[in-house]
């Protein structure tokens, strides 16, 4: 049975897994199926953009549409 402690809960678990505005590597790795060091490996090169908040790299969810998108016009455009 859900108490009235356990409904804040599981919407701010529902808001961590769609509605994060950056996401670290290894979450990002796991959202684009990539490994980490890929993601590393692309924001190293300067084809990934991050900030680094508490000395931590975030990537935005922005940058992560904007990569995608690139990457499928240059699958498409050879």
């Amino acid at each position: 049975m859900e108490t009235q402690n356990d409904a804040p809960e599981k919407s701010k678990e529902n808001l961590r897994a769609r509605d994060k505005l950056a996401y670290n590597v290894k979450e990002a790795a796991a959202a684009l199926g990539v490994s980490p060091w890929y993601i590393r490996d692309e924001m190293a090169h300067g084809n990934l953009a991050y900030c680094c908040p508490r000395g931590r790299k975030m990537i935005p969810r922005w940058e992560l549409v904007r990569y995608l998108k690139s990457s499928i016009e240059e699958v498409q455009h050879g």
